[in-house]
């Protein structure tokens, strides 16, 4: 929603998407109260739900990744993540770090596939929301976990959510 997230839904369809006035949403709860943000938060909600049916049925949540980013954790690593796991906040988490992959991740050069996924996503939560992820504890996200294991590190986010 790019700037527009205060915007009432209703105002931003007909001014800035050009939608006829004939053409509304069909509540008028939603037409009076309804703002950007709200399409965001529902869009994902769906998001991260589909992520986490991809990974209960077995298959990958996020398919245009480079094979860069599908790098499986250690035993040790995975043991080791998996009984820190309840210092986190899963579901907020979880959601960051999906925001992570579809906005920050697609477009990171696989050269930096090696680089800790605590730095990279520090950053970009940063850069996102102006404030650290005080969630995300360098005590669970080691230096030996790097950019290259986020997926396997969200799917085990998505199970045990």
């Amino acid at each position: 929603a790019g700037g527009f997230q205060e915007h009432k839904v209703k105002s931003y369809l007909h001014e800035v998407l050009k939608y006829p006035l004939s053409k509304d949403l069909n509540s008028d709860t939603a037409n009076a109260n309804c703002c950007m943000k709200h399409l965001v938060w529902l869009w994902k909600n769906l998001s991260v739900s589909k992520a986490i049916m991809f990974v209960q049925h077995n298959q990958h949540p996020f398919a245009s990744l480079s094979d860069h980013f599908y790098a499986q954790l250690s035993l040790e690593q995975n043991r080791e993540f998996k009984s820190n796991l309840n210092l986190l906040p899963l579901k907020e988490v979880l959601f960051a770090l999906h925001d992570f992959v579809l906005f920050f991740l697609k477009n990171l050069d696989v050269t930096q596939a090696q680089y800790p996924l605590f730095d990279c996503f520090t950053e970009y939560f940063k850069l996102e929301h102006e404030r650290d992820p005080e969630f995300f504890s360098c005590k669970i996200f080691n230096a030996n976990i790097l950019v290259s294991h986020t997926i396997h590190v969200w799917t085990i986010l998505a199970q045990e959510a």
